[in-house]
């Protein structure tokens, strides 16, 4: 991944964790990474851990949201359980969650949050 893309997805990320923060959410990790793979952010709400994939695009006709597909899903499913077994969060109810970060042509953030995005496994 090249610097500038590292860096525009770091952005992203800051923006999301700013909404969720907003919306009540406690951040528990950010980038959290394992043997299996990385989790970008991970957050609890009313007593349900969230397990967030930012997804960030420019240009407001983008959909970033469908780039989350049944592959990446399943990966995340593998990385979400050795989140909850090492932290020792099974009695949690858990969710996944897509945080999507457009940016407009004057580089404002437009973010949609979809809770409960998909379905485990």
């Amino acid at each position: 991944m090249s610097r500038e893309r590292r860096a525009f997805a770091r952005r992203a990320e800051r923006d999301a964790v700013r909404f969720l923060k907003k919306q009540g959410y406690r951040i528990l990790a950010r980038n959290f990474s394992c043997p299996v793979g990385e989790l970008d952010v991970v957050a609890l709400r009313d007593q349900v851990v969230s397990f967030v994939e930012v997804k960030a695009k420019s240009g407001m006709s983008n959909h970033p949201e469908d780039t989350v597909d049944s592959r990446k899903r399943r990966q995340l499913a593998r990385v979400a359980d050795y989140f909850v077994h090492a932290k020792h969060l099974e009695d949690l109810p858990c969710q996944f969650d897509v945080v999507a970060v457009n940016y407009d042509l004057q580089d404002q953030p437009h973010i949609s949050h979809f809770p409960d995005a998909f379905e485990h496994g």
